[in-house]
């Protein structure tokens, strides 16, 4: 009976949620939607600012904030939902059809519309929520709710490029989803990803907001609400929205005093440090890195980078080390880059490396490459040195197609290693190429000499004897 009663208590809140509009929230005010897209500062219930250099940000119609996306992978190709005429096209899994779609009607700008109404997304969210209470918790009911849930929401916050309505959008689904968690089969595999979503396209999109006099009212009753949904939904024990609850008390994604302290790269110990950023999932700091680099705070953006890529929770995330090691390339001297790779996983670094080839960007792929190359010979290890040699062999000849120039290269790294086995290695890799152009000679004889002033070097130092240079 206990469970029955608190039960009919959640329901009764979720009704009061979707069912009664607050004074003010059914069709925002021409004061919160209209304008310009927000500058990226937030100061939301006290939010702190972001770095001071983004102070000097200007509004401008560029400033605008990414859509979020709910969209589930995979979706059955029988999920359809029933949507505006003029939508149509964008339900179809044809990306052409949707583009065009797109530039007939265009993105809706604050400046076109002086009012927003959800009734449209919630009649959806009601229409597909009666099917889901006609299914009596079937799973394969409750999945199609999720799939159908977030192409709807997708939809209607697709509509808009400025932060208000889109926290409007979100507040209006997660009131629904919310109301609707009852009715979805526990063994449902998509209510954790729906929920998680829900938070990061929130949280994303907080980034972006700003409040002023004639918003406050608006700010108080969408945390008000995400949190009574909250309440509501906290045996699902969803990380990503927890997160976002504990970041909406405490002030916005920008109040935490470590963050600030990182931010304007004060000294803050390394506990106090490990500490926050295992407080939150790496994906929040990857959205913080990723606005302050499009606003072009690349300093506060790189000191945040570092410290998450020197955490073992956040720095799994591979988003960190691609960022930073890029930057390493295109800014620091050698010995800083030497300096700074020392402690990044080389097998980690072909990835990046890999990644950046992938992309187009053959010139850092290979910079980096030499680096973690260098690194490897100098220090004698065989830890990944033979794919490292393989991977900068075919980058050298995709900038330089010159046998000569490589077979150079190749004895110039040749000098800086400390371990007699690289010379087997950079051997292969010359044989190999020799193959693919006729006439090209190796001199073998300079890698043979090679080893034996290696041997000699190593039996003068066994012997006590100081060591030996080894010159071309």
């Amino acid at each position: 009976m206990k469970g029955t009663s608190e039960k009919e208590e959640k329901l009764a809140l979720v009704d009061k949620l979707t069912d009664v509009e607050p004074e003010g929230t059914k069709k925002l005010s021409r004061s919160v939607t209209c304008g310009t897209p927000l500058p990226p500062r937030l100061s939301i219930n006290n939010f702190a600012r972001p770095p001071a250099a983004s102070r000097e940000l200007r509004r401008d119609a560029r400033h605008s904030v990414p859509i979020p996306l709910l969209t589930l992978s995979n979706p059955p190709e029988a999920v359809r939902v029933r949507v505006p005429v003029r939508a149509r096209a964008c339900e179809r899994d044809d990306a052409s059809a949707c583009a065009r779609w797109y530039a007939q009607v265009g993105v809706r700008s604050m400046a076109e519309e002086e009012e927003f109404d959800v009734g449209s997304l919630r009649k959806e969210l009601e229409w597909i929520e009666n099917e889901l209470r006609m299914s009596l918790g079937q799973v394969s009911a409750s999945n199609e709710y999720c799939l159908k849930f977030c192409r709807v929401t997708e939809w209607h916050a697709g509509r808009w490029q400025v932060p208000l309505p889109l926290v409007h959008v979100l507040k209006s689904a997660i009131c629904c989803f919310t109301k609707a968690r009852p009715f979805l089969a526990p063994e449902c595999e998509h209510i954790q990803y729906v929920l998680s979503r829900l938070a990061l396209s929130c949280f994303e999109v907080l980034l972006y907001c700003i409040e002023d006099d004639s918003s406050k009212g608006f700010w108080e009753e969408f945390l008000k609400t995400i949190q009574e949904c909250h309440n509501v939904l906290q045996n699902d024990l969803n990380a990503e929205f927890d997160v976002l609850i504990r970041l909406s008390r405490n002030g916005g994604p920008w109040q935490n005093p470590v963050l600030v302290s990182i931010l304007n790269q004060e000294l803050v110990t390394q506990e106090l440090v490990n500490e926050y950023l295992g407080s939150e999932s790496p994906v929040f700091f990857e959205y913080r890195v990723k606005y302050l680099m499009k606003y072009k705070h690349v300093g506060e953006a790189i000191t945040l980078t570092k410290y998450c890529v020197n955490h073992p929770q956040t720095g799994t995330n591979k988003y960190f080390l691609h960022l930073f090691l890029t930057w390493l390339c295109r800014s620091s001297p050698e010995e800083v880059l030497l300096q700074e790779i020392a402690r990044i996983d080389c097998q980690e670094a072909l990835d990046v490396i890999c990644r950046l080839d992938s992309e187009g960007q053959v010139e850092l792929a290979w910079i980096l490459c030499v680096a973690f190359l260098t690194q490897q010979l100098r220090n004698g290890d065989m830890y990944c040195t033979r794919e490292l040699i393989l991977v900068w062999s075919k980058l050298q000849l995709q900038l330089d197609s010159s046998k000569q120039h490589f077979l150079e290269k190749c004895r110039h790294l040749l000098l800086t290693s400390r371990n007699v086995n690289h010379i087997f290695l950079f051997i292969r890799v010359i044989q190999n190429e020799k193959g693919t152009v006729p006439g090209t000679i190796v001199d073998r004889s300079l890698l043979w000499n090679r080893i034996v002033i290696k041997v000699a070097r190593d039996s003068f130092q066994e012997n006590g004897h100081s060591d030996i240079s080894i010159d071309s």
